[in-house]
């Protein structure tokens, strides 16, 4: 019921302040699908095609199937997050709306984190109250959406994955941060969760205090050995982690040196003009 409540009050509160001016943009949004309706169609005929067929094509068509069955994994993963995020998101874009784009601009909160940490929490409180999976699904989730987050300033190009040199929304630092730290708290949740439902899934019995410190240990690949996982479970998430927390070092060494680069060309450029 609680969950249901707060994944319902922020639709609520958009309808309240730009009911009308949503009315007019889903008009012209739909005014502007009629017209690429026949093309995505014809894109979606030919996606079906493609999996209908999959089964009956040799292991040479399969490798060049492979970016497209990757794809569609990212599409779930894509969903979970949009889905998740979709009561927030819209109340976002209905005070932009409203009071203009510059708000968030200026805003010192992000409505998005505080989104994620709010489910957290509710993480936490539902494995206190030994409703396990409803704890873990819900720190699922949070982490789902933050590691789309991340993900989501990569491209493609020519199967080499790159930083958006020209990234279709502005990446900052501090958003990388914030989804650092909200992973942090999502995989500690879950190692409470397990914690609490059985005691031996580690070397001790974790508190909330407990499985953050383990969480933060574990995604910075330290690793002191105060707390170690020793059920399969525990020991299956806890690589989960580590592996996420080598990617996420890799993304912030990755776009300090796009920064660094980008400078240096920015230098180089200045000194031929003036030359």
């Amino acid at each position: 019921m609680i969950i249901i409540l707060l994944y319902i009050t922020p639709i609520l509160a958009t309808l309240l302040i730009a009911a009308p001016s949503f009315a007019s943009l889903a008009m012209r949004i739909w005014v502007a699908a009629k017209s690429g309706e026949v093309q995505q169609s014809n894109e979606d005929e030919k996606r079906k095609t493609l999996v209908t067929s999959a089964s009956d094509l040799p292991v040479s068509e399969l490798r060049k199937l492979k970016p497209f069955v990757l794809y569609q994994i990212w599409l779930l993963v894509k969903g979970i997050a949009a889905l998740f995020m979709f009561p927030i998101a819209m109340l976002r874009l209905s005070i932009a709306v409203r009071w203009g784009s510059r708000v968030w601009w200026y805003s010192p909160v992000n409505l998005y984190d505080i989104w994620r940490l709010a489910f957290i929490y509710l993480s936490y409180y539902y494995a206190r109250q030994n409703a396990f999976l409803t704890a873990f699904a819900l720190a699922a989730i949070v982490g789902i959406s933050a590691v789309y987050e991340m993900l989501s300033i990569l491209q493609n190009e020519n199967g080499i994955l790159h930083i958006l040199r020209m990234p279709r929304h502005k990446v900052h630092i501090r958003g990388i941060v914030e989804s650092g730290l909200i992973l942090v708290l999502a995989f500690g949740a879950s190692y409470y969760a397990m914690s609490v439902a059985n005691p031996t899934s580690f070397s001790r019995q974790l508190s909330i205090l407990d499985s953050i410190y383990f969480s933060v240990i574990t995604i910075a690949t330290v690793g002191y050995g105060d707390i170690a996982p020793v059920a399969g479970h525990a020991k299956i998430l806890t690589i989960f982690e580590v592996l996420l927390g080598l990617l996420y070092i890799l993304f912030i060494v990755g776009i300090f040196l796009s920064v660094f680069f980008k400078h240096q060309e920015k230098e180089v450029n200045r000194k031929d003009e003036s030359a």
